[in-house]
């Protein structure tokens, strides 16, 4: 297995990384990795040209996607440094690896249809289209809402190349409230436990610091 390269002082100029990557620093957003589009450096652009889009907008797989991501430098050495990034995808790419399924196959199986929540996917199938809204933003006056996303031309009408762990999936606020009660009951609700007291813990510690 080849060494992931470091860039170096904000260049693309790159050194070796000192470490491997862990389970636990893509968790907490300390793999190296970054969101190319939140950096306006160097290495955001390398990050753009390259098509490193966890949005499935260049047309790759999770897999091609990761792939891709592991020929770029780290932005900082794995474990030193916080950076908000598509590490949440490769954690979907290793579900992937260690489950033989597709990571939006493993949500439905082991999250999403446990929980009920039957109106969450990375995408809206086409008997549902009718109750999918168009997403609205601040215009740049500041005095009115302007149409980001049309529900009727939306992408999410189809379904992706790529399943996005950071930020793909689409649902209603009932489904998320769902979610979001059996992380406060600890990992269970309705007699359904999805996540271990332990790793409930260990989710709600601080570990930055």
């Amino acid at each position: 297995m080849s060494v992931m390269e470091v860039a170096r002082n904000g260049t693309t100029k790159t050194v070796p990384a000192t470490s491997d990557i862990t389970i636990e620093n893509l968790l907490m957003h300390t793999g190296g990795f970054i969101y190319g589009i939140f950096d306006g450096g160097p290495l955001g652009e390398l990050y753009d040209e390259s098509g490193i889009n966890s949005d499935g907008s260049s047309g790759q797989t999770l897999e091609e996607f990761t792939k891709n991501l592991a020929k770029m430098p780290l932005k900082s050495q794995p474990g030193k440094e916080w950076n908000y990034s598509v590490s949440m995808d490769v954690l979907g790419r290793v579900v992937e690896v260690i489950t033989g399924k597709r990571y939006a196959d493993f949500l439905e199986e082991r999250i999403f249809k446990p929980l009920g929540m039957k109106d969450t996917a990375f995408h809206v199938p086409a008997d549902k289209a009718n109750r999918f809204a168009s997403n609205y933003g601040p215009n740049e006056k500041k005095n009115g809402m302007v149409l980001l996303e049309d529900a009727e031309t939306s992408p999410y009408l189809k379904i992706p190349s790529l399943d996005s762990g950071g930020g793909g999936s689409v649902g209603t606020a009932a489904d998320y409230l769902r979610f979001a009660q059996m992380l406060l009951n600890g990992g269970e609700l309705d007699g359904v436990r999805i996540v271990s007291e332990e790793s409930i813990a260990t989710m709600t510690t601080d570990h930055m610091g």
